[in-house]
């Protein structure tokens, strides 16, 4: 005789319960594939760059131009492919400062000060500049690192300078509040500087090539720029100059920042040949170890060196 079977009318309640799937994980995933979901179905990308290029189209007085804007999500991005920066943003109407691309992207906040960190980079076809900022609700960082600058885009900028040729490593870090630079460090090298033959203010300045450039700042709450190291050339060069000292910085306009800087200077017998008028600065002071005594005041606009 066949033995009948008998089932439980109810199941085990144990069976119903997620063991290895926790459910914070589960609703973790829905919200991220709703986020995806949204991305997906509606452009934001056309949303945000549309919104950003109404915004630079607005920028009369510092026109930019670019090829197109790219926006990532994943860490959130926006690049700008080959922007060009026109010379009214810097005072030089007929110029204008070509890059590769300018990219902002959000990096991993910042612990102290707690906030937002971004970062930047800047690139053409000689400078690289990664800039990190980090932004709260006390005080902003702004951080340059890993970074070089052709002197060519450093002219640009400052329309003061000569013409120099050469790259520039450079490490800076700016402290800000409220807009206001409240403190700064900055570190300069290069082992390329080239100052080619051109006139300055009617005098005919020759060909020199420097090599070793290096400069060492710090700025305070005081408003002084204190230049611990500034070192220009090596034993091989046609100048060699080690200075130091204090600006008194000027917070309207820097050009009329007062000078108060002190150190030694050296020409090669080449120099002295070629450019006579040296003869004339130096009016028959004596070389102390094979290096003048130099003062500099006046301005940074108008310099006024003298031989000790």
């Amino acid at each position: 005789m066949p033995v009948k079977k008998e089932y439980a009318k109810q199941l085990n309640d144990s069976i119903y319960t997620m063991r290895f799937f926790p459910r914070w994980l589960f609703i973790i995933i829905a919200l991220f594939m709703i986020v995806i979901g949204f991305v997906l179905n509606f452009n934001l990308s056309d949303i945000i760059s549309g919104y950003i290029s109404t915004k630079i189209s607005k920028l009369k007085s510092c026109p930019i131009t670019y090829q197109h804007i790219d926006i990532g999500f994943f860490p959130p991005a926006l690049k700008l492919a080959s922007p060009v920066i026109h010379g009214n943003c810097f005072g030089r109407n007929a110029d204008h400062l070509n890059l590769e691309q300018a990219k902002l992207r959000l990096a991993t906040p910042s612990l102290y000060p707690p906030g937002l960190k971004f970062h930047t980079l800047i690139t053409d076809k000689k400078s690289k500049l990664n800039i990190y900022s980090s932004i709260s609700f006390s005080q902003n960082w702004i951080k340059i690192q890993d970074s070089t600058l052709e002197t060519g885009s450093l002219a640009f900028l400052a329309t003061q300078l000569p013409t120099i040729n050469g790259t520039i490593a450079i490490d800076a870090l700016f402290s800000l509040t409220r807009d206001s630079l409240t403190s700064a460090k900055v570190y300069l090298k290069s082992n390329n500087i080239h100052l080619p033959g051109q006139n300055l203010s009617g005098i005919h300045i020759p060909d020199m090539r420097i090599g070793n450039f290096s400069f060492k700042g710090s700025y305070g709450p005081s408003g002084t720029l204190v230049i611990s190291d500034l070192i220009i050339g090596n034993p091989l060069s046609p100048l060699v100059a080690q200075i130091s000292g204090e600006i008194d910085v000027n917070q309207k306009n820097f050009n009329y920042s007062k000078l108060n800087l002190t150190g030694e200077v050296k020409f090669s017998p080449q120099l002295l040949q070629s450019f006579s008028i040296l003869n004339l600065f130096l009016g028959g002071k004596r070389e102390k170890n094979g290096f003048y005594q130099l003062s500099i005041r006046g301005t940074v606009r108008s310099p006024s060196p003298s031989i000790l």
